[in-house]
């Protein structure tokens, strides 16, 4: 075969396998730093709010279900509670996430019941497109009671 023919074809392909992976947006989600505070530019911070009034006693598993519309990086996970039960100091509220039925936050401590701040840190770097993404409360101790929550979730997406 003509060696003209093979590079031309070599340089189109290569071309087409890097216009691919700059237009997946794959190749800056595969070198992007672990650190939370290294976004790399042209990727911004984006930011799912859930509201809940109701007060919950025991564990919601799902609490928030949403289906992710494009691959995202998760970066954080946190909530803020109105009522947050501090009677027995023996509560705790778990929040974590799981893509496709897999938890991928990695906390082992719970916020206790003296804390109205909890943030989730995570383990898969990464959620595919059209995955089912869904939030969860773990409520334990005597008499646990979360209300007025706000749920943050951060991440990029691309």
């Amino acid at each position: 075969m003509n060696p003209i023919i093979i590079s031309v074809v070599m340089a189109f392909l290569l071309g087409l396998a890097i216009y691919a992976l700059l237009r997946l947006r794959v190749l800056p989600f595969a070198m992007m730093a672990q650190n939370k505070s290294e976004v790399p530019s042209g990727f911004p911070k984006q930011t799912k709010t859930f509201y809940l009034d109701p007060t919950i006693t025991s564990t919601a598993d799902p609490l928030f279900v949403f289906k992710a519309m494009t691959n995202i990086v998760p970066l954080s996970l946190r909530f803020t509670a109105k009522t947050l039960d501090r009677g027995n100091a023996d509560e705790t509220y778990i929040i974590s996430l799981e893509d496709d039925g897999t938890k991928i936050s990695t906390n082992n401590s719970a916020a206790t019941a003296t804390q109205a701040t909890y943030e989730a840190t995570f383990s898969d770097k990464y959620i595919a497109k059209d995955s089912k993404v869904e939030i969860i409360f773990t409520l334990g101790g005597t008499t646990p009671q979360l209300g007025g929550v706000v749920v943050e979730f951060d991440y990029l997406e691309g």
